[in-house]
């Protein structure tokens, strides 16, 4: 299974090459039990700790209250990685977490897949058959939960229709609700406006999980979003595959391509764009960048089109850096002889990235591989050059669905392993089964921001106060969801908001010298 797409917490740190040296491991976990378990998403907590959500197949081992055949699992963490608590959420179908983030009230909020009509979810709507496992039980719902700081469930939402609905992206909004995308092939009940097969589907839910509006986007192929993130301008930035070539589609090269889609903040469509080549392109995880752009991640096996330097033509990774309007300013092909697969970037604050995914190539840009696929990641430079890779793993498959920033300047990578070798210790399954696998990597050396370095803005959720990192003179207002103007001032590296009340808030700074306006949603806890 996949992962995917972040708001509400963005951990932002300072880190950059250093000599081409990659971090190495602080620390590993394995969590699970004796059938096949694998984490989707990570996110670090206020505390320092972690949350990770994804799927469960066990009733053993770490894993209690397990309903029936697979079961969402959520686990919180120290910052060493040792088990705090635990939760187990579903009935007796399936249901799946792609997507875990921290909400304004230092609980959660989470998204994927439900088939069941008990247990812990009510509200299905259809029929069918679920995806990706082969069993014949029921068609799948859009499942969003929020639970609280201690994984107690609050409310839950089946969101969907007749058919197949799956949720990829979750974020808390900056009015305090909550938007969803994914993927739908309804067209009645929750969900209208279906072009035709799969469409992307962007859902819109009050605070309380109440549906406020949903928008259906594609053609008459298969249509499908796997990660999004609410804009600076309030908007949304969707990204995924399709195979379509009509409808809201244009531009498409070949059998699939990474389709991108800016919405307004109603989610009204602004512009669309196809990237890709000939053979199949997909995009698993979008990000917008500190200059007002964007970076995707993914796959491609072409070769032509706006693929170069594909190394296999069978599967690499490739990044896509675009501009605020979808102009393709760079690419990067990543990988080997055989296959590689990325499915989560993050930018770092000197804009630089850092790239999750798969490899099992023994050449190329990979380098290490310690037997069959393993969890691979690499770090590039603004500019899209390799600055460093690491493989991790031992002699069966690792995937690395997840990865964040820490606050410790290091990164968190989450995913699954079948192995109990090489870097691998503690998995629980046999034959092999996948367990979770929580991958906790060094720092990485400070760098001080250069004068025309993009504006840094941390931690967020913040507390007592928000950091500024900027290399010329600014000013600064912090506004709440009213439009009134609650801070003002110019040039304070730590803006303090202890006097106000847990909520959403934003920042507007604007650099004097570059007459650059940076715009950041910013939660209070």
């Amino acid at each position: 299974m996949r992962q995917t797409a972040l708001l509400i917490l963005l951990l932002v740190t300072i880190f950059s090459k250093v000599s081409g040296q990659a971090p190495g491991i602080q620390w590993q976990k394995c969590f699970g039990g004796s059938g096949n378990d694998e984490a989707q998403s990570v996110k670090q907590t206020y505390d320092g700790g972690y949350v990770v959500a994804g799927w469960s197949k066990s009733s053993d081992g770490d894993i209690t209250g397990h309903h029936d055949s697979v079961d969402i699992w959520v686990v919180r963490l120290t910052s060493s990685g040792s088990l705090i608590w635990e939760k187990s959420f579903g009935g007796t179908g399936i249901d799946v977490a792609y997507d875990i983030q921290i909400t304004s009230d230092s609980g959660f909020i989470i998204a994927g897949y439900s088939t069941s009509k008990d247990g812990d979810v009510t509200g299905h709507h259809g029929d069918s058959t679920a995806p990706n496992h082969g069993d014949s039980v029921y068609n799948t719902d859009c499942w969003v939960a929020k639970l609280s700081a201690s994984g107690s469930l609050e409310w839950q939402r089946s969101l969907g229709g007749s058919f197949d609905d799956v949720g990829q992206s979750v974020q808390q909004t900056i009015d305090g609700g909550y938007a969803v995308a994914g993927y739908t092939r309804s067209n009645n009940f929750d969900v209208s406006g279906n072009h035709g097969g799969y469409d992307f589907w962007l859902v819109k839910l009050s605070d309380t999980g109440g549906l406020q509006w949903q928008k259906t986007f594609g053609g008459t192929g298969y249509d499908q979003a796997f990660s999004m993130q609410q804009t600076d301008d309030g908007g949304f930035m969707l990204a995924g595959s399709n195979n379509s070539n009509d409808g809201d589609v244009t531009g498409s090269h070949g059998t699939w391509d990474v389709w991108v889609v800016k919405t307004s903040s109603s989610g009204g469509l602004i512009w669309q764009k196809s990237l890709g080549g000939t053979s199949g392109e997909g995009a698993l995880s979008i990000k917008q960048t500190m200059d007002g752009g964007y970076i995707l991640t993914g796959s491609t096996t072409s070769t032509d089109g706006n693929v170069a330097g594909n190394h296999s033509g069978l599967n690499d990774e490739w990044v896509v850096k675009l501009s605020d309007t979808g102009r393709i300013e760079w690419q990067k092909c990543l990988g080997g002889s055989e296959y590689e697969h990325s499915y989560a970037i993050r930018e770092t604050t000197d804009s630089n990235f850092v790239v999750s995914g798969y490899s099992n190539s023994p050449d190329g840009d990979p380098t290490g591989n310690n037997g069959n696929g393993d969890i691979w990641v690499a770090a590039l430079s603004k500019a899209g050059t390799l600055l460093w890779q690491k493989n991790m793993g031992g002699s069966f498959n690792e995937f690395g669905y997840d990865i964040e920033l820490t606050s410790d300047d290091g990164l968190i990578v989450v995913g699954s392993s079948g192995s109990n070798d090489g870097n691998v210790s503690g998995n629980h399954g046999t034959d092999p089964k996948t367990d979770w696998w929580v991958v906790k990597l060094n720092s990485i050396t400070r760098v001080k921001p250069a004068v025309n370095s993009p504006i840094s803005v941390f931690p967020n959720p913040a507390h007592d106060r928000v950091n500024v990192i900027c290399g010329q003179s600014f000013t600064y207002t912090f506004v709440n969801m009213l439009g009134e103007t609650l801070k003002a001032g110019e040039n304070s590296s730590a803006i303090d908001i202890g006097d106000l009340t847990p909520g959403v808030y934003i920042l507007s700074i604007t650099a004097e010298e570059s007459n650059t306006i940076v715009k950041r949603s910013i939660v209070k806890w």
